[in-house]
């Protein structure tokens, strides 16, 4: 009975740590997806700039009236 005992003890002790080791790579996970999420909105901001700053370097589109 007492070997039974110290051995549900020693399971919960293992099922705690898997738990805290899966709690863990959650958060890990989470902040990797907030990184890359504010990755991509740097991308799309600097093609955006991109674009703006060679748009600002056409001539003006000829008027439809000539």
């Amino acid at each position: 009975m007492v070997e039974l005992r110290r051995e549900v003890t020693r399971l919960r002790e293992e099922m705690n740590e898997s738990q805290r080791a899966l709690n863990q790579m959650a958060r890990n996970f989470e902040h990797l997806a907030d990184r890359e999420k504010l990755e991509r909105e740097k991308l799309v901001l600097q093609l955006e700039n991109a674009i703006l700053r060679f748009e600002r370097r056409l001539p003006p589109g000829k008027s439809s009236k000539e």
